[in-house]
Order: structure tokens, then sequence, then C-alpha cells
């Protein structure tokens, strides 16, 4: 937004935040937040869950020489 909230571009890029219909906000102003905080800047809810680490892979190999492979 500009002064007195004025707004400068004719045509704003709005993003509207998955948490709640009503949290729009210009990507200008959005996006440096969103790249330092992964949470809604109004109600602080969480927009990116973490993803698991995968599980470990298991070792099958155990010493054993497998003719199978050269």
């Amino acid at each position: 937004m500009g002064v007195l909230g004025v707004v400068a571009d004719k045509y704003p890029l709005v993003v509207q935040l998955p948490c709640h219909p009503g949290h729009r906000f210009d990507l200008d102003c959005i996006a440096p937040w969103l790249k330092v905080n992964a949470t809604c800047p109004l109600d602080r809810k969480e927009l990116l869950k973490k993803k698991q680490p995968p599980p470990p892979v298991e070792d099958d190999e155990d010493g054993e020489y497998d003719d199978m492979y050269a």
C-alpha cells in the first residue's frame, strides 16, 4: 500500500493464505514475511507442514559374497 492507504500499483498481485479466506495480502508485502516465517502474520498458523525425514534404509548386506554380481 502506498501513503495513506492509496495503492500505487493499479493491478496489485494479491495472495490469499490457506489458513483463512480473509487473509489476503499484497504479494510485495507478504513475500518478505514468508521468506523468514512459515506462519500467517495475522493468526500465526503454520502454512507449511514440515516433512518427516525418510526412514533409514536397511542394509541387507551382511558381508556375504553374492556371486550374482561381479
